[in-house]
């Protein structure tokens, strides 16, 4: 049962660790596409939101990891 809980918490820990990569991806491309230019309101919007989604997954990521390295 435990070795099941370990599972489950790697392949959830790899999605939201994959998960945040794409949104810090997103974030770079909302910068690299206004780089000419000022951000406007919308995009700073959009980069605020996708970092605040890293965020609440990367805690749930630290959460899980500390779950599988405090398990026997």
């Amino acid at each position: 049962m435990i070795l099941v809980v370990k599972y489950l918490c790697l392949f959830v820990g790899l999605g939201c660790f994959i998960f945040c990569l794409l949104q810090l991806k997103q974030v770079q491309k909302v910068i690299h596409e206004n780089v000419g230019g000022a951000l406007n309101d919308h995009n700073y919007q959009e980069i605020e939101a996708s970092l605040e989604r890293v965020k609440k997954w990367g805690i749930t990521l630290v959460v899980l990891l500390m779950v599988l390295l405090f398990l026997p």
